[in-house]
């Protein structure tokens, strides 16, 4: 008889960064050294997919597709759609700088979630983390514009300042 302690943990979530590619170069802050001119990295579609459908089959719930920005890759909206045909809920963690229209659709599937990450209220502190002008903007917007379509986001608000880099997740 295999015990609590001695039994498997299943997998219920598995985070895939997909690309390392990014508008933006957010030079004091990404862990990952993400920007415009680096690559999607060594896996192919078949790759992602193999990955999408091992977890699948492992157990898990949900996948979290990041880069970079995932939506960059060139296989995005495919992967999207297998992990939902796959019966896995997907979380989408974007820059939300653009969103193309088949992304939205994509967005409001019922197994789809959206994520992204809101520097500060004030554009000039924001656009600064990310080394983008008008990043701000672009990603206020686009919260704005998933609220209206009703597609459920999360929302890290980050804090650099005094507190120590407090995150506090804003759902909908």
């Amino acid at each position: 008889m295999t015990s609590a302690a001695e039994a498997p943990t299943a997998l219920r979530f598995l985070s895939l960064e997909i690309t390392g590619r990014c508008q933006l170069t957010c030079p004091t802050l990404c862990y990952a050294r993400s920007g415009p001119t680096r690559s999607h990295g060594g896996m192919t579609e078949d790759d992602w997919n193999r990955t999408i459908e091992e977890a699948a089959d492992l157990g898990a719930e949900e996948i979290q597709l990041i880069g970079g920005e995932p939506t960059l890759h060139p296989a995005f909206a495919r992967m999207v759609q297998r992990a939902v045909g796959a019966g896995l809920r997907v979380r989408v963690y974007s820059n939300l700088l653009r969103v193309r229209a088949e992304h939205w659709r994509l967005l409001a599937h019922p197994g789809a979630r959206l994520a992204t990450t809101y520097h500060s209220t004030v554009a000039a502190e924001h656009d600064a983390v990310t080394g983008r002008a008008g990043s701000h903007r672009a990603t206020r917007a686009n919260i704005a514009e998933a609220v209206r379509r009703g597609i459920r986001l999360k929302v890290a608000v980050l804090d650099g300042g005094d507190r120590g880099g407090v995150v506090t997740l804003v759902g909908c």
